[in-house]
């Protein structure tokens, strides 16, 4: 498939050919709420005409700091239209973290989901270094601080000409976005999207996977994340499908029930965590259930890889297994998933494999910001967990001699934002891109991600590990909800881990004032031999320093606002470092015996 030459024209055409069709649902009282494609199309219009009248010419910089809403396309395709650039915020960043990228940017207005995100730049708008600050949501106290958006949106002007003359000067090679990355060390760098990147990158996502304008996704991770940006929001509404936001992470479950989608995109951890709570309500029900359920898994398992097309009884098996258990999954998803994707970071083996055998499909891709982001992704019909597929089309991916990932495209980014070096640094002389990642690929040309280059822990004996796999697996455990491996420059390998509060509660281990003590960690007999019985269980294959010599078991789990995860869930290992030290020294005060 091959789109116009931008983003812009590309929405225009879209808007037009499924004009009556749902584009966008939202929460709305009680129900869902449907925005056509020629209402999302004349908002955008009207939207981009206002830029203009604001004075935004291309190349200039649009800020954004909302959660998922219908504001949030207005303003991004309008930008689009116009050839502005737009800086998307998290909503989950400290003030001086959005004013530090606001500035890096030169953005010259903001728009903000409510007041309270609003004041986190209101210190650049007092300085002039911010032409203005327009807010989505003004119900809170003092909104009349910044402008509103709404009046914006429904202002008459006489741009709309002058847009459609402005999109027609958009080209693929113009940048469509800075997205400044999360990161787990260091500055966030903000990396230069081009509309050729994302353009490119939809058309080879669109090569293996198919996406029709029957489809309804279920969106539900930041926008600002470039996974979700581009698999989430570009491609089912650059193809005609619907997007449906979810009201927070903690009612997907409810949202499914009610959208029905047939595509959703999460990150790993919101899979291990459907796939724990499956298991935990197989475990409470009658031993006949329970039996009747790990059948249907195993036979799940055996037809993978097209096993019961080539075995009768198995596909007898399969259709059985499919309308006693198979068909009460889905039912639970809202009965018509047909593609779960995972990104964002890597996704346990077991977890695929579960929901594979279960029959709904989880494909596992894998890129970075800097790549638009996707580089690989697992096929439906030849889906093998524990890799992330094969490269897209037009994508080239070498090994280097150290086992470093390197990748060429049209969807690989132009640098780092008033960088020069940093994004000299990150090419090969041949213009291949450093990922940053290690990895191989297997008999089938599948490439397999055995950890960050950054994040190899190489121990005092000289042994190198990666700590991710060993991670994934452990988390498999559905007593274990987080564990992160130290073990640079030491002796042995010891683990931060974070406990299932409400699994140790089932089982009597777990009471409510423990949380309430004033120490990071818990030192309780009965919870550390669980613990320790649990990680000794699902290291059995592993090589012996591989194994986790101690470990300490933690009150909480690690919190994007404790600055312990990114945005997208992924641990900051060396904040976690600084603020666990005194529990992570006390496990190397005693030699292991």
């Amino acid at each position: 498939m091959k789109f116009p030459d931008s983003i812009g024209a590309v929405h225009q055409e879209i808007c037009a050919k499924f004009g009556k069709k749902a584009a966008l649902m939202h929460k709305a009282g009680s129900g869902y709420q449907s925005i056509t494609y020629q209402e999302f199309g004349e908002r955008v219009l009207a939207l981009a005409a206002q830029f203009l009248h604001l004075g935004i010419n291309p190349g200039d910089k649009i800020g954004l700091i909302s959660g998922s809403r219908p504001e949030w396309p207005y303003v991004d395709f309008a930008a689009q239209s116009i050839g502005a650039v737009l800086v998307p915020v998290y909503t989950s960043l400290t003030a001086p973290q959005v004013q530090y990228i606001l500035k890096d940017a030169g953005v010259k207005i903001l728009f903000a989901e409510n007041p309270s995100q609003a004041k986190k730049a209101e210190a650049l708008r007092i300085k002039g270094q911010l032409e203005s600050i327009w807010v989505f949501d003004d119900s809170e106290d003092n909104s009349s601080e910044f402008e509103n958006f709404s009046k914006l949106l429904h202002s008459s002007t006489k741009e709309t000409d002058q847009v459609l003359h402005a999109l027609q000067k958009v080209t693929r090679d113009d940048l469509a976005t800075l997205i400044y990355t999360s990161g787990t060390t260091g500055e966030p760098k903000g990396v230069m999207l081009t509309h050729g990147n994302i353009l490119a990158n939809l058309e080879q996502v669109l090569g293996v996977l198919d996406i029709n304008p029957k489809d309804v996704f279920l969106s539900l991770l930041p926008l600002a994340h470039v996974f979700e940006r581009t698999a989430g929001h570009y491609l089912p509404l650059c193809t005609g499908a619907s997007v449906a936001y979810a009201e927070s992470p903690a009612t997907v479950s409810k949202n499914l029930g009610e959208v029905q989608p047939t595509v959703m995109l999460a990150v790993p951890r919101l899979y291990e965590m459907m796939r724990a709570k499956i298991l935990d309500t197989v475990e409470k029900s009658p031993k006949v259930r329970q039996k009747i359920f790990h059948w249907a898994l195993g036979v799940g398992r055996q037809s993978m890889h097209g096993g019961s097309r080539k075995k009768p009884a198995l596909a007898v098996k399969r259709a059985l297994a499919d309308r006693l258990v198979y068909s009460k999954l889905r039912a639970k998803t809202g009965g018509r998933i047909r593609i779960f994707v995972s990104g964002g970071a890597a996704l346990s083996p077991d977890v695929a494999e579960f929901f594979v055998s279960a029959g709904m499909p989880l494909i596992e891709g894998y890129g970075l910001t800097e790549t638009s982001p996707v580089l690989c992704a697992n096929i439906i019909e030849d889906n093998r967990p524990g890799t992330v597929g094969p490269p897209l089309p037009g994508v080239d991916i070498r090994i280097d001699p150290g086992g470093e990932i390197l990748a060429k495209g049209p969807n690989i980014m132009q640098g780092y934002y008033n960088l020069p070096k940093d994004t000299k640094a990150v090419f090969t002389d041949r213009g291949f891109f450093r990922t940053g990642d290690i990895g191989h690929f297997d008999e089938r040309g599948y490439l397999v991600i055995t950890g960050r280059k950054k994040e190899i822990m190489v121990t005092s004996k000289g042994k190198n590990i990666a700590p991710a796999p060993i991670e994934n697996l452990i988390k498999t455990s559905p007593y274990i909800n987080e564990i992160m491996l130290i073990g640079d420059n030491r002796q042995y390998l010891t683990a931060l881990a974070i406990p299932n509060f409400e699994k140790l509660s089932d089982v009597g281990l777990w009471h409510s004032d423990y949380s309430l003590h004033e120490d990071a960690s818990i030192d309780d007999p009965k919870i550390n031999k669980m613990i320790r019985a649990e990680i000794r269980q699902l290291s059995v294959d592993l090589a012996e320093f591989e194994q986790v010599k101690k470990f300490v078991v933690l009150r909480r789990d690690f919190s994007i606002e404790a600055g312990e995860l990114t945005p997208t869930l992924k641990v900051r290992r060396d904040v976690v470092m600084e603020r666990y030290e005194k529990e992570i020294n006390s496990m190397y005060k005693t030699a292991v015996s």
